[in-house]
């Protein structure tokens, strides 16, 4: 994992990065999407996890982080996340962009269940940790309780041995539209 905090390092980085088909992309930051809020770091992977980039957004400008928003934006590179929505929100704001080419592993958990046996989308729902349990008697059909990585990942059966599930056919579609 390398921080970069200078504009050498970002475009080193990012030239790193270019090359590949799509990049693991996550944010930290307070509040991120909100108003008051404040992007810390940008993350972007490659493929293989061999690489990982922490792009300082405090210590850099829009300027100094424009090869990472030129990746960001390219239609050519996907940009695989999870539940990338206050991220995609905080880009808006922050930089003025709009995140090209997004593949949400978070939306493909959901519309993979029925391959899991959840035909109805509320096996979560009906638990009763979950917060939409309170209204689960309602007709709520077509709502989906999100789950985290984590258990997302025990759901696909990914686990420190990989063993092939519906999640990690994202590769495969992402290298297939492409």
């Amino acid at each position: 994992m390398l921080l970069c905090n200078t504009i050498e390092l970002v475009r080193t980085a990012a030239a790193q990065l270019s090359v590949h088909p799509y990049v693991f992309v996550d944010c930290e930051g307070r509040d991120l999407g909100d108003d008051t809020g404040a992007l810390s770091t940008i993350a972007m992977g490659t493929p293989n996890g061999s690489s990982v980039f922490l792009f300082d957004a405090l210590a850099l400008d829009a300027a100094a982080l424009k090869p990472v928003i030129d990746i960001l934006t390219s239609s050519s590179i996907a940009k695989v996340v999870w539940d990338g929505r206050m991220d995609a929100i905080e880009f808006k704001r922050s930089f003025g962009i709009i995140i090209n080419k997004v593949w949400d592993l978070q939306l493909l958990d959901i519309t993979t269940r029925a391959l899991r046996g959840d035909q109805d989308g509320r096996k979560n729902i009906h638990r009763f940790w979950h917060p939409l349990n309170l209204v689960a008697h309602l007709n709520i059909d077509g709502v989906h309780g999100l789950t985290g990585l984590k258990k997302a990942m025990k759901a696909h059966f990914i686990s420190d041995t990989v063993v092939p599930g519906p999640l990690t056919a994202v590769v495969h579609v992402i290298e297939r539209f492409h």
